[in-house]
C-alpha cells in the first residue's frame, strides 16, 4: 500500500481489512479498503483515517514518508465520521504529535473527547458547521457540509473547492479491496466497475440502508457543489464519472420505498429433501414469467447477501418448512433485519412446505405463521403487501378457512408466476399505489 496522488495536492493513503467479519458482522470475501486523504496547501490537512489495530496506523505513517511528510507536519485533523475504522489511528497519533487542530462537527467533538481524550489540553478544537471553510493556502480551501445520520448523527462531508473533490467518508463507500494500481474508476475495466457497484450495493444495504431518508437529504444538500471527484472512506475513488456513484446511492435510497427492479427474491429454510422441489417450482415459475430471481437458503446464505437482494427486488417469496416453531429462527432473523434496514413496500407471498399433515393442524400452523409475519411487519411498519392468492388456507373476517383440495405444487407455481407478472409491470408507481 502506497500513497497515491489523485489530483493536484490531494493524496490517498490506505490500509486493507481482510480475513475477518467487518465490525464482527459482515463477511469480506473480497476484502475492504480504508481510505485516508492528505490535502497539501501551505498547511497540511488529513481527512479521516484508519482503524487502530496493530500495525495499521504504522502503515498510514509510512505513507506519509513517501510524500516527504511527517505526521508532525499535520496542522488539521479532519474527522468526517467517528466510527473506529476511521478514527482508531488517533490513539497512536497522540503518542507522536500534539497541538494540531481537530476539525469536526460539535457532536463529533464530544465523541472525540469521550473516545480519545482529545480536548483543549491536547489539541486545538475547531468545531465546524455547514458552509464553514478553512483556507489551507496555495489555493486549497476546505468547505464542510453536515450530513447527519449517513450513518451516524455527527457525520459531515468535506469539499476541497480548488480540485472539486468531495471527501465523503462512509457515504458513497463500498466493500472490496482496492489496489494501488487500480484505485479509481478511470483505470478500471467495465467488469471491475461492475464489481465495485455490486460491493457498494452490499455495503449500502447492510450499513446505510436504514438511514435512506438521511441519504436522500444528504444527496440533495450536496447538489449545489460542483463535484468532480468523489473520494470515499471505503472503496474506489470516482474521478472519471463521480455522478455514477452518487446516482447509485440515490437509486439505492429510492429502492427502500420504490423497489424498481423487476426481480424476485426467494428466501427459504428447511431440508433439501422436504423443501427443494417446492423451491424449484417457484424458481421455474418466476423465470417462465420473464423475471429475474435470486434464491437464498437460510442460514446457509449470510444475511449480508440477502439484504441487497431484497433491496433491489420488487417481490419476495418465503418458503417456510414444517417445524416445531411457526417460523424457523434463521428466517425470523432475516425478516427482523429487513425491518431494521427499512426495506419497505415489497409484494410477497409465503407458503408452508408441508403436504402430509392433517388439515386442522395445517390451519393452526398457518394461522400462527401469518400472525408472526404480521407482527414482524407491524413492528417495523414495513408495509409489505401480501398478494391475494388462492391459498391453501384463506383468511376470513375472524377465522382461517382451509381449502384442502388445493394442490401445493400448483399453488406455489401459480402464485409465483402471478407475483412475477405483477413485479414486471413497467410503470413505477408510488408505494401507496403499487398494489392498487
Amino acid at each position: 500500500m502506497h500513497a497515491i496522488s489523485i489530483t493536484d495536492g490531494v493524496y490517498r493513503l490506505s490500509a486493507h481489512i481482510e480475513g475477518i467479519l467487518f465490525e464482527g458482522m459482515w463477511p469480506l470475501p473480497h476484502g475492504m479498503t480504508m481510505n485516508s486523504y492528505i490535502v497539501k496547501g501551505k498547511d497540511i490537512a488529513i481527512i479521516d483515517g484508519v482503524c487502530g489495530w496493530d500495525g495499521v496506523p504504522e502503515t498510514l505513517f509510512r505513507q506519509f514518508e513517501e510524500l516527504s511528510l511527517s505526521v508532525q507536519d499535520i496542522r488539521y485533523v479532519v474527522l468526517n465520521h467517528m466510527e473506529p475504522d476511521h478514527t482508531g489511528w488517533l490513539t497512536p497519533l497522540k503518542k507522536v504529535v500534539r497541538g494540531f487542530e481537530l476539525v469536526a462537527t460539535p457532536k463529533a467533538m464530544r465523541l472525540a473527547k469521550s473516545f480519545f481524550g482529545l480536548d483543549n489540553s491536547f489539541c486545538e478544537l475547531h468545531p465546524v458547521k455547514s458552509g464553514d471553510q478553512i483556507d489551507l493556502g496555495n489555493g486549497k480551501i476546505l468547505r464542510f457540509e453536515e450530513i447527519p445520520n449517513v450513518h451516524w448523527p455527527e457525520t459531515m462531508a468535506t469539499f476541497e473547492e480548488n480540485t472539486h473533490t468531495l471527501f465523503s467518508c462512509d457515504a458513497f463507500g463500498s466493500f472490496g479491496k482496492v489496489s494501488d494500481e487500480e484505485y479509481s474508476d478511470d483505470v478500471l475495466a467495465e467488469d471491475q466497475l461492475q464489481f465495485f457497484k455490486e460491493e457498494a450495493t452490499r455495503y449500502y444495504a447492510n450499513i446505510v440502508a436504514a438511514f435512506f431518508l438521511a441519504v436522500q437529504k444528504a444527496i440533495e444538500k450536496l447538489k449545489p457543489l460542483d463535484i468532480r471527484i468523489v473520494a470515499p472512506g471505503h472503496g474506489i475513488v470516482w474521478k472519471k464519472n463521480p455522478q455514477k456513484i452518487i446516482d447509485l446511492y440515490s437509486r439505492l435510497a429510492q429502492w427502500s420505498i420504490y423497489p424498481t427492479e423487476p426481480e424476485i427474491t426467494i428466501i427459504w429454510a428447511g431440508k433439501e429433501r422436504s423443501m427443494g422441489s417446492f423451491i424449484q417450482i417457484a424458481t421455474e415459475a418466476v423465470k417462465q414469467a420473464g423475471c429475474r430471481v435470486h434464491v437464498h437458503k437460510v442460514p446457509n446464505t449470510h444475511i449480508s447477501y440477502i439484504l441487497p437482494s431484497v433491496l433491489r427486488s420488487r417481490g419476495v417469496i418465503l418458503g417456510i418448512p414444517y417445524s416445531a416453531e411457526p417460523i424457523p429462527s434463521p428466517m425470523v432473523h432475516v425478516l427482523d433485519d429487513l425491518g431494521r434496514k427499512r426495506i419497505l413496500g415489497r409484494s410477497f407471498f409465503w407458503f408452508l412446505g408441508a403436504e402430509s399433515i392433517e388439515p386442522q393442524d395445517r390451519i393452526q400452523l398457518e394461522v400462527s405463521i401469518e400472525g408472526e409475519i404480521n407482527r414482524m411487519f407491524e413492528k417495523y411498519q414495513m408495509r409489505w403487501i401480501e398478494m391475494d392468492p388462492q391459498r391453501l388456507g384463506t383468511v376470513g373476517t375472524n377465522q382461517w378457512t382451509s381449502n384442502a383440495n388445493v394442490d401445493l405444487n400448483e399453488y406455489i407455481y401459480q402464485n409465483a408466476r402471478h407475483l412475477a407478472q405483477q413485479v414486471t409491470l413497467r410503470e413505477r408507481r408510488p408505494l401507496e399505489a403499487l398494489h392498487a
